[in-house]
């Protein structure tokens, strides 16, 4: 099932950030994030709404149940009232969106879809420019110190790989980092005992661009989990052609850890 609707305010856009929301991931605070980029990078900003088909099923199973906010009661689904839910959510996102969007002065579009989320982000995230996955909103980072999370607030963390849209989501973050006024922390595969090519490359390329951003080598693919789990950034932007990203499992892993944007880059 697809819903959709569309304004054109510029036409002249031609790449297209992608926001993917749900009724858990669909806050004011990422909105402004995507179209901040969106207007960056003289994007068009799309946003796409995912009906969970899982949640769906589960809810039509006859022992579901619903436990209410305020008396704790359990009460059974009614048929048809999460599809409802759903449907009074996602309009308000597209109004919402439409609003962030038009006073941008954004192309914009929105889609509403109903699948398993993520194949379906895997799938749009191999077509488009960006991918922005929005954190839960549900989730909330308690880091061992108050400093800690002030300190990292303010960074955009880059996965830097060694494949073809490593360079793509290198000039995204340096966007990000230069029009937010953010720090820049680039991330490199931790490579074996003297090779050290790819964080010499990184460090190269941003002696050039951005010279006072930091590189620092991570064990991976483990590093990039624990990094979802723990920063409390500005957002973390990854290479959409990284192998590991289109391991669903793996993609999986990622956002049930992370804790702001997650940004792919294609």
């Amino acid at each position: 099932m697809k819903v959709m609707v569309e304004s054109h305010v510029n036409n002249k856009h031609r790449r297209r950030v992608l926001l993917a929301l749900d009724a858990a991931n669909s806050t004011l605070e990422t909105l402004e994030f995507a179209a901040f980029l969106a207007v960056e990078l003289e994007a068009k900003l799309q946003g796409l709404f995912v009906e969970d088909a899982d949640l769906l099923q589960v809810a039509a199973l006859p022992f579901t149940r619903e436990v209410v906010l305020f008396s704790a009661q359990e009460r059974r689904f009614e048929g048809g009232a999460l599809d409802r839910s759903l449907k009074i959510v996602a309009k308000r996102v597209q109004m919402e969106l439409a609003r962030v969007a038009e006073g941008a002065r954004l192309s914009w579009s929105f889609e509403t879809v109903r699948g398993r989320r993520i194949p379906l982000l895997l799938e749009v995230g191999a077509t488009s420019d960006v991918l922005i996955v929005a954190r839960p909103r549900q989730k909330r980072w308690r880091p061992e110190s108050g400093d800690q999370l002030s300190a990292s607030r303010g960074v955009i963390y880059l996965v830097y790989t060694d494949t073809p849209s490593a360079e793509h989501a290198l000039i995204t973050a340096l966007v990000l980092a230069r029009q937010k006024g953010r720090q820049l922390v680039v991330l490199v595969p931790q490579e074996g005992k003297g090779q050290t090519s790819l964080a010499v490359r990184a460090a190269g390329r941003l002696a050039e661009l951005q010279p006072q951003a930091s590189v620092r080598e991570m064990a991976f693919p483990m590093g990039v989990e624990n990094l979802c789990k723990q920063s409390g950034g500005e957002a973390i932007i990854l290479p959409a052609d990284m192998p590991e990203v289109q391991d669903p499992v793996w993609f999986q892993s990622l956002l049930d850890k992370v804790r702001c944007p997650l940004v792919l880059v294609r």
